[in-house]
């Protein structure tokens, strides 16, 4: 997804931050969810608490630190979740603090993705770009 402001990928971030009672912030992040360059799902739930998610000006912070987001959308699909567009390297870098943290199992997503959030220490970060950002990853980009 590029926004064709520059040649670095934009993707979208949705995170299940909204009481699902009245649609106001809980400030604490029950799921995630990103997309393939294919439109393949890739959904994250906590496993234990949610960990604890605020927005804040031009941003969003969620493991103790802040990430660059570009724009955002309220009630995104239904008012539990907001979704975010970062940068790509933003989201990669979100991700590995994410499965670093402890916090989220993955519950769905494409095989080789899935194995290497629920089955291997390190976040492959190659494999999760290549995924992300699809054919256009290597090389120039589309």
């Amino acid at each position: 997804m590029n926004n064709g402001t520059s040649g670095i990928p934009h993707l979208r971030l949705d995170v299940a931050c909204n009481n699902p009672d009245n649609g106001l912030f809980a400030y604490a992040a029950e799921m995630l969810h990103v997309y393939t360059w294919d439109k393949e799902d890739i959904e994250f739930v906590a496993v234990r608490r949610a960990p604890r998610f605020t927005e804040v000006k031009n941003g969003i912070r969620i493991f103790r630190r802040v990430w660059p987001v570009l724009s955002f959308v309220e009630w995104y699909g239904n008012w539990c979740w907001n979704s975010y567009q970062l940068e790509s390297s933003v989201l990669i870098s979100l991700l590995d603090a994410a499965k670093r943290s402890g916090f989220f199992h993955c519950e769905a997503g494409p095989s080789g993705l899935f194995e290497n959030w629920n089955n291997e220490e390190m976040l492959a970060r190659d494999l999760w770009l290549a995924n992300l950002w699809g054919r256009h990853s290597i090389g120039v980009v589309e």
